[in-house]
């Protein structure tokens, strides 16, 4: 399974377009979410993957990295190149959007 650090993660989100999605719950998400980052809930990823542009890495982030975890092993095991974000939002050294 990918992985990158959190202080990797902030300068390629900082550097570009990249797509990344938050799989915590909606009310999690809502109260601070990385910035672009879209919410699929881990719990509901079995129906929600087809959303992805497999065409590029999806950078998965939760609170602290344990359902990222699972969700990138998920995702990876269907052949997309997904990336696990270590540490989670509640390591995001930027601006959480709302």
């Amino acid at each position: 399974m990918k992985s990158i650090s959190m202080s990797d993660f902030y300068l390629k989100q900082q550097g570009g377009n990249i797509s990344v999605i938050d799989v915590r719950e909606p009310n999690e998400y809502q109260l601070g979410h990385v910035p672009g980052a879209i919410n699929l809930p881990v719990g509901s990823l079995i129906d929600t993957f087809g959303e992805l542009d497999e065409t590029q890495s999806i950078y998965v982030i939760c609170q602290t990295g344990q359902r990222s975890q699972m969700a990138t092993a998920f995702l990876s095991s269907l052949g997309i190149d997904a990336v696990n974000v270590e540490g989670g939002t509640s390591g995001f050294p930027g601006r959480l959007a709302s």
